[in-house]
């Protein structure tokens, strides 16, 4: 089938792109600035309207929404990037005859009431109100050994001192990005027998405190030192940092 990723290049998007091109379907990756074949321009600060859409979606068979910022600025913001873009991809790729998309949204965005949040669940709504096929997948926190996330995680782990909210007793069930592929080749292939939307997360439950170390492990460094901060003192950091440009 012909598959158009958008947000290729991300962490996520580039594992999607080269498992359902192993799976044998033709992928097309949206990406800011196209300098390959398979490349196409989009913009999704720019792309908010159905127009934008549907000559790039001729011939398309599966539209995958794989963008996403954590963080506001240079531009873009989450309504925009989560909301007014992707809605527009979703209206196109119903006029233009796509017959599945799916949309990456975010375990909690059900019922999380942060800008980020309420976002990604306004696509979400809207895709779910639509006569088109689709799936949105929710994960919990994606890891693998090129994500942001597994960075900022094996860095805080290299310190000698670890800094644990409430102690660090956060359960967490990460999923792998590969799985996460796997997921998604599965349910373009159509033998996935799952509802619309599906939480997914990883196999393994963690603590945040446990997850450190295990990263800290996996470099070769010695067990650290670790102090509990009050939750209530780290909610209030953060909201303080979050209003920070580029925090």
């Amino acid at each position: 089938m012909n598959i158009l990723v958008c947000g290729a290049n991300g962490f996520v998007g580039r594992t999607l792109c080269e498992a359902l091109a192993r799976d044998g379907h033709r992928v097309l990756k949206g990406v800011r600035q196209p300098r390959r074949l398979d490349e196409i321009a989009m913009d999704y600060r720019a792309d908010t309207t159905p127009a934008d859409w549907l000559d790039r979606l001729r011939g398309i068979h599966v539209v995958i929404n794989a963008v996403g910022i954590l963080v506001e600025g240079r531009g873009r913001d989450f309504d925009r990037i989560h909301r007014r873009a992707p809605i527009a991809l979703f209206e196109a790729a119903l006029q233009a005859g796509v017959r599945q998309v799916l949309q990456l949204s975010a375990l909690g965005a059900q019922h999380g009431d942060t800008p980020y949040f309420q976002s990604k669940r306004a696509a979400d709504d809207h895709l779910r109100a639509l006569p088109i096929a689709h799936h949105i997948l929710r994960p919990a926190l994606v890891y693998g050994a090129q994500g942001a996330s597994a960075r900022f995680f094996r860095a805080v782990a290299s310190l000698p001192l670890h800094v644990l909210p409430a102690g660090g007793r956060q359960a967490l069930r990460p999923i792998h990005v590969d799985e996460l592929a796997e997921i998604v080749v599965r349910l373009v292939r159509g033998t996935a027998d799952a509802p619309p939307v599906l939480d997914l997360v990883g196999g393994t439950e963690v603590t945040f405190k446990r997850m450190l170390a295990i990263y800290r492990q996996a470099l070769g460094f010695p067990a650290a030192w670790s102090i509990a901060v009050p939750g209530a003192l780290v909610g209030a950091g953060a909201a303080l940092f979050d209003r920070m440009p580029g925090s």
